[in-house]
């Protein structure tokens, strides 16, 4: 089971406490979800993908300025999946800070007839329930781009190296999960990757390295690939791929990590391809 997959449980188990539970209970249910939707992966996930939502806009045009109550408003929720998940969120911690409590809901949309435990059990069928079924269904699009798709299919050529070749297949693996979190540790096996692939012509680093770009490079693409390999090199050491101190920068956006996951692994292969034919030649 991936990480996303125990987050989704780990979710899905919060909300099935909280809707089968009093009303008592209710705050600390919300608090729970809160939780899980707060760490990762899914921290990662709905930050790459939610918009950002103006609550007390949508509060409003639902409530409106009339005094209508006990149930006589009229719920709107965003048609946009993308919207109405951001929406979700907002009224769960809105319940979980008591700002516009879950009884506020209820006496809105729902009305005051039943006890309590009735009306957080009506709640949760219209908030919670969908809410948990549309993050289920955000978790699918964080799926490889499909443009690693063609280069996935043919597979990256054997270096002859045992251990680099164990780094690039978890590298690879990795990256096809659907957590952020796995993906960013397929981009640090990917960059370690490239630490050990400049050894692999001359065990001097920078010799080595040498040997590999000028090979693929031929004599027109010598200068462009020494200075890609020169910069992705320093990517790796000014952000939080390798070294991890204070002083290195993090990478928070998902987009971010497979942006550079893309560029380093189109070079890599580009070199081991180039390697594997003057191998064989």
């Amino acid at each position: 089971m991936s990480d996303m997959d125990s987050a989704l449980q780990e979710l899905q188990d919060a909300a099935d406490d909280l809707c089968r539970g009093t009303a008592e209970a209710g705050q600390g249910g919300f608090e729970r979800i809160l939780a899980v939707i707060d760490a990762e992966p899914l921290r990662s996930l709905l930050e790459s993908l939610l918009p950002e939502f103006d609550f007390a806009a949508w509060w409003e045009s639902c409530t409106g300025r009339s005094g209508k109550s006990s149930g006589g408003n009229r719920l709107r929720w965003p048609t946009d999946r993308r919207e109405r998940v951001a929406c979700q969120i907002a009224l769960c911690r809105q319940a979980a800070s008591k700002r516009v409590g879950w009884l506020d809901f209820a006496y809105h949309f729902i009305g005051t007839s039943g006890n309590f435990d009735e009306r957080l059990r009506e709640y949760c069928g219209m908030v919670v329930e969908p809410l948990i079924r549309d993050i289920a269904r955000l978790s699918e699009l964080r799926t490889p781009p499909a443009v690693l798709a063609p280069s996935l299919a043919r597979g990256l050529p054997k270096s002859g190296d045992a251990r680099l070749d164990e780094l690039l297949d978890e590298a690879l693996s990795k990256f096809l999960d659907k957590s952020p979190v796995v993906q960013k540790e397929a981009l640090e096996r990917l960059w370690d990757a490239w630490e050990r692939l400049k050894t692999l012509a001359d065990a001097d680093k920078k010799k080595g390295i040498g040997l590999l770009l000028s090979g693929a490079g031929g004599p027109d693409l010598t200068d462009v690939l020494n200075a890609e390999g020169g910069a992705l090199t320093d990517i790796g050491n000014e952000f939080q791929i390798r070294h991890f101190e204070k002083n290195k920068k993090p990478l928070r956006d998902a987009s971010h990590v497979e942006y550079l996951f893309h560029r380093m692994f189109a070079l890599v292969r580009l070199l081991l391809e180039s390697h594997s034919r003057v191998s064989r030649a």
